[in-house]
Parts: structure tokens; sequence; C-alpha cells
């Protein structure tokens, strides 16, 4: 590797430097946690991680967060596809991160329905049905409704608390004329069948990803909305 010799200090882009950092490193250091840890959890650690995000920002353009229009705080958490800054508050994405692990995580430890017969998890079976739910996956009032229903199961609170905050979002930025189902059919305000389509089906793909999209999509018309 060659090494760049600067005649003096002060030419460092440490603007630069900081700004990349942020964009690229910073602003994911609490995803695995939240994905990971019922949100009900997780409120307190994700205000701190996206302050000091902030205050970091400050640096980098010289502004302050309280100077900066509602407008300019929602582009700044888009995609630079629409027009945003790629920086998103943890806050926001804990939900939509813990639904994505929950996806990720819990259906290959369940039995399913295969063309060559009946596939059951590596682990105990037995103990995963008790907690999760025998069947759940083809239980016709949804694959969460039993541990949702259990008033101390921190996972099953998670998963409503979860899923309710992102269709609440997701309906109350969509405009009355439009649809309310969204494009990925994911939000459909039913818990019980959270990261699961409205026909009931585990989507192909990045779930995460999938309710990233939608959200941002209807964030976007909404900054459009409250700047005109």
């Amino acid at each position: 590797m060659r090494l760049i010799q600067l005649d003096s200090p002060t030419e460092i882009p440490s603007r630069q430097c900081l700004w990349l950092l942020i964009l690229n490193c910073l602003q994911f250091k609490g995803n695995l946690f939240v994905r990971n840890i019922p949100p009900q959890s997780t409120e307190g650690l994700c205000a701190t991680i996206d302050s000091l995000i902030g205050k970091l920002m400050g640096q980098c353009f010289n502004l302050k967060n309280e100077e900066l229009s509602t407008f300019n705080k929602i582009r700044i958490h888009l995609t630079i596809r629409l027009g945003g800054l790629v920086v998103r508050e943890l806050s926001h994405v804990r939900y939509v991160e813990f639904i994505g692990g929950i996806m990720d995580g819990i259906p290959p430890l369940l039995p399913q329905s295969h063309d060559d017969g009946e596939l059951y998890a590596i682990l105990n079976k037995i103990y995963v049905e008790y907690w999760i739910g025998e069947s759940c996956l083809m239980s016709e009032h949804g694959p969460w409704s039993k541990i949702i229903s259990r008033n101390e199961s921190a996972l099953g609170y998670g998963i409503n608390l979860a899923f309710t905050s992102m269709c609440n979002e997701y309906h109350t930025m969509t405009p009355d004329h439009e649809t309310n189902l969204s494009s990925s059919n994911l939000l459909h305000n039913n818990s019980n069948f959270a990261g699961l389509t409205l026909n009931e089906e585990i989507k192909q793909g990045s779930i995460t990803q999938c309710l990233s999209k939608d959200l941002e999509q209807h964030a976007k018309k909404s900054s459009i909305s409250v700047w005109i």
C-alpha cells in the first residue's frame, strides 16, 4: 500500500472523515442489539445513540438540530434515492429491525410442511412449540397469537409493540385516497401475523428491507406535504 504524505496535519479532511464514519459505521453500532432485544427494552439506548450521532452531525455541518426544519429532519433519514442522507435514527429503525430479526430467527426453529413431508427443527421441538404455539405457522389466528396473548411474555409484547408502531406510522402517513396496504403487503394492522403477508405467507427476501422501503417511501411523501 502506498502511503500519501501530507505537508501538514491541517490537510486531513476531518469533517469528511467524521461524516464517513457516521455514515458507514457509527449509525449501525446498535442494530444488532435492537434486532435481538424487544423494543420496550431498547428505547433508552436508542435515544442516547441518536443524540450522540446528532451532535456529531452538527459538527460535520456546523448546524444544531433545533435549527433544522421538520422537512429537513425527515429527509435526513431517507435513502439517497429518495433525496435523503441515509442517516437513520435507531429509535425509529428498532421496530423494523426487531421484526426482521424475529422472522430470520424463529420460523427456522419451527416444523414446516414441505413437499417431501414434514421437516422438524434441530432444537427441542416440544419446548419451541410450547413457547410459540404448536403448528403456529399454520394457525388461522396467526403465528404469534399465542405468545402475544401471554401477558408475561416480553417477546410477545415486543412483537405487538413493534408491529403496531410501524402500522400506525404507515397509516398516519398514508393519504385518504390511497390504499392502506403497503407495497410489500406486510403492513396490514394485525400483529398476530407480523412479518407475514396479508395472505399469511412468508415473503421471500429481507423482511427488514421490505418494511424499511415501505416506511421510507411514505416518509418522503410526508416530508413533501410538510414542506408544501
